[in-house]
């Protein structure tokens, strides 16, 4: 019979196992039985001895049998006295606070916590579980099949899937009473005994998320479920009608500027209300726009949210509606797509695609052949005089933004490239294909610097067989500062 405790250690690999805390090595395909020259705890305490067998490397016999991995593992953990204490509390340590750590889920017949009669929690309270949407306010919750889906003045959006044994507040029950999701049976059903298919007087119940997000406690008062706890106490003025209304809260006291006595906050808000009103009748320093836009500090009021209509100007007796001072540069302060402004008598837009300053009003500039035409150059403005020999001359720097062709006939034989060139340079600054197959073609992504006193022309190429026919090119440009 193998003595007790034995631990013999095989290594039946072709490698050498260096057990470094014992200060020993195994030899390949080699027995060594540990029990002969070392104690319990030397042994479990060898962190390499573990490994080793963890990994396969060196099997460990019991004196009877080998033993796997995982039982040769335990086997040496097992070994030492002060393991045990590191997996079990003593009597001593239970009996006092702070020297040990139970879950809460392993331990059974609790009492229930406070002193209403607390059910399970339930995870949303719900409005109805048929997807219902009408009436709806901000936070509510629907079921709608097997998503929890919440209401946020405007959007519906899942917050939530339906899992077996969801509880919920089922706010469309005359009882508004806590119903459980069977996956058995794919329907929502009242939970079993000891928790009431109705809710009864006193009973309160923890819901996870009441639309908000966040916890929140509830009690039932016989009729419905009213909130007695929230982590986040701005819900209860939401207007939501299970919650605090301001006509149940009362204001002690009276005041000097608001009439009568309010007893309660809704009346104290009329009141103030009231009195906001007869101060905006009287008063006789008025807001200036200009006082406006420093309110709280400079141009911290320069926002306007146009949230209910667009602003309207109505201007009348012989005034502008709106000025905007003349500028004699371009800005470049806190510069913004959008931004307008007026420099030399022309009004400009910031484009925050260019990142350029680009006149609101635009050039269209015509070139066009009648008959046919390949490698060739384009008359402007559809007349008889060709592009070489003379062009579009510009009055003003800016950028070509578009390009537009028409033929009018198909292409064939494949693309032909409609290009805008300037002051007689065979470079081309910009060019718009049209498609084999195709009779025109059009872009607006079109970025190219040109400027003041240059001339524009325009070149149809076509290195294939076939003629462009009846052709038209539009170019569009800004002006820029």
């Amino acid at each position: 019979m193998a003595e007790l405790y034995s631990t013999i250690i095989k290594n039946n690999t072709a490698t050498d196992r260096n057990i470094e805390e014992l200060g020993i090595t195994i030899s390949a395909n080699s027995t060594y039985n540990l029990s002969d020259q070392f104690d319990f705890h030397e042994i479990f305490s060898s962190e390499s001895l573990r490994l080793h067998v963890i990994h396969g490397d060196l099997v460990v016999n019991n004196g009877i049998d080998d033993l796997s991995a995982s039982d040769g593992t335990y086997w040496i953990e097992s070994l030492s006295t002060y393991k045990a204490f590191d997996l079990f509390y003593s009597k001593t340590q239970l009996e006092t606070s702070g020297e040990s750590a139970v879950h809460w889920d392993n331990i059974t017949n609790t009492p229930a916590v406070g002193a209403m009669e607390w059910i399970e929690p339930v995870k949303f309270r719900v409005t109805n579980i048929t997807a219902t949407t009408s009436g709806a306010l901000p936070g509510d919750v629907i079921v709608d099949n097997l998503n929890y889906k919440k209401y946020d003045g405007s959007t519906w959006t899942t917050i939530d899937t339906v899992s077996n044994e969801d509880r919920v507040i089922n706010l469309d029950d005359p009882d508004e009473s806590v119903i459980i999701y069977n996956t058995d049976t794919t329907s929502w059903e009242f939970p079993e005994a000891p928790y009431p298919e109705n809710p009864e007087l006193s009973n309160a119940v923890m819901v996870n998320d009441d639309g908000d997000g966040k916890q929140a406690q509830y009690l039932y008062n016989g009729s419905v479920w009213k909130k007695i706890g929230d982590v986040d106490f701005t819900q209860h003025f939401d207007g939501d009608p299970s919650k605090h209304d301001a006509s149940e809260i009362d204001v002690e006291g009276t005041y000097t500027r608001i009439p009568a006595a309010p007893t309660n906050l809704e009346s104290t808000i009329s009141s103030i209300d009231s009195m906001f009103q007869t101060l905006a009748v009287s008063a006789a320093n008025n807001n200036t726009l200009d006082e406006a836009y420093n309110e709280n500090g400079s141009g911290t009021g320069r926002t306007i949210n146009v949230n209910n209509g667009s602003i309207r100007l109505n201007a009348s007796n012989g005034y502008a509606p709106i000025q905007l001072t003349e500028l004699p540069l371009a800005p470049n302060t806190d510069v913004a797509g959008g931004q307008l402004c007026v420099v030399g008598g022309m009004l400009y837009v910031y484009d925050s695609a260019r990142l350029k300053w680009v006149s609101v009003h635009r050039e269209v500039f015509a070139f066009g052949k009648s008959g046919k035409t390949r490698n060739s150059w384009l008359p402007f403005y559809g007349g008889t005089l060709p592009s070489n020999n003379s062009g579009i001359k510009l009055m003003r720097n800016g950028i070509i933004t578009g390009m537009s062709v028409q033929a009018d006939k198909s292409i064939v034989n494949g693309n032909a490239d409609v290009h805008i060139r300037r002051n007689d340079n065979t470079t081309n600054i910009s060019t718009l294909t049209m498609l084999s197959g195709t009779s025109g073609s059009s872009d607006t992504n079109y970025n190219v610097d040109i400027y003041k006193d240059e001339f524009l022309q325009c070149y149809v190429e076509k290195s294939t067989t076939g003629d462009v026919e009846d052709v038209m090119a539009f170019v569009e440009i800004a002006y820029i500062i």
